[in-house]
């Protein structure tokens, strides 16, 4: 113990450029063997010291969690950001609907889903009828105002995956619906929109209230089914709907119904 007492100080200087935690053990044992051996100036000296490490291994610790803290912030941000991006992505920027890319997304969600559990969906493909007619006439802008609005009339369900496919076609997916219910719903679509006034400006600043007819094609998941069967017998179901006139539902074999 002379030796500890002789080189104390030697026993901090060399501590000192060590890590304060495994510096707090060095002084804490060379502590406990100067109370054992009697040395209480020594032990007085490594007491000082100790308490210095204690409240530099204590900041050191305060600074690491705030570090911590802040890149987990951090973290939480870059992923808040992602997923409004990625939201974005799948977006449409002018209806607010989903767009193409989430229409393709959902739609292998679903006849995934549809071939593994048996569970029935279908599908609505509509678009606005004589809409090029429309834009010539009134002008883009009006256009765009009766896209927002019927976005509104179609988007009122929650359980639908309502989706703009381009342009003024629209889709809709059902998720647990048959192909006589899908066409039920399909149907009360039509009369609602024909009975929505839309109000819009034209190109020359004069206001309109006009409503608008919708087409729609109408197919349900088949045992087996791919994303691009179900899709085409949808679309191909929508031009024979705007074949029959216009303002019509058409899909299971032939069942189609008119307006009132």
């Amino acid at each position: 113990m002379d030796n500890l007492n002789c080189s104390s100080s030697d026993v901090v200087e060399w501590t000192a450029d060590i890590e304060p935690h495994y510096r707090i053990t060095i002084l804490n044992d060379a502590l406990n063997e100067a109370l054992v051996g009697g040395y209480i100036g020594t032990a007085r000296m490594l007491q000082k010291k100790l308490g210095a490490a204690s409240l530099e291994a204590k900041e050191l610790h305060d600074q690491i969690e705030k570090k911590y803290n802040q890149i987990e912030q951090k973290n939480n941000q870059i992923e808040k950001k992602n997923v409004e991006l990625e939201k974005l992505a799948m977006t449409d920027g002018l209806t607010g609907l989903f767009n193409r890319r989430a229409f393709d997304y959902r739609m292998r969600e679903e006849v995934a889903r549809a071939n593994r559990s048996e569970h029935d969906f279908s599908l609505l493909f509509m678009d606005i009828d004589y809409f090029k007619k429309f834009n010539n006439t009134y002008g883009h802008q009006a256009g765009d105002e009766v896209l927002k609005t019927l976005a509104g009339v179609l988007n009122k369900r929650e359980s639908d995956i309502v989706c703009r496919y381009g342009g003024e076609e629209f889709a809709i997916i059902l998720p647990n619906t048959d192909i006589e219910n899908a066409l039920k719903g399909a149907y009360r679509l039509n009369r609602e929109v024909a009975g929505t006034v839309m109000e819009f400006e034209d190109e020359a600043g004069d206001k309109h209230n006009k409503s608008i007819n919708i087409s729609i094609g109408v197919d349900g998941f088949r045992k087996g089914d791919s994303v691009e069967a179900i899709v085409k017998r949808a679309d191909d179901n929508l031009y024979k709907a705007k074949s029959l006139g216009r303002n019509c539902v058409f899909g299971a074999s032939g069942v189609y119904s008119f307006k009132d």
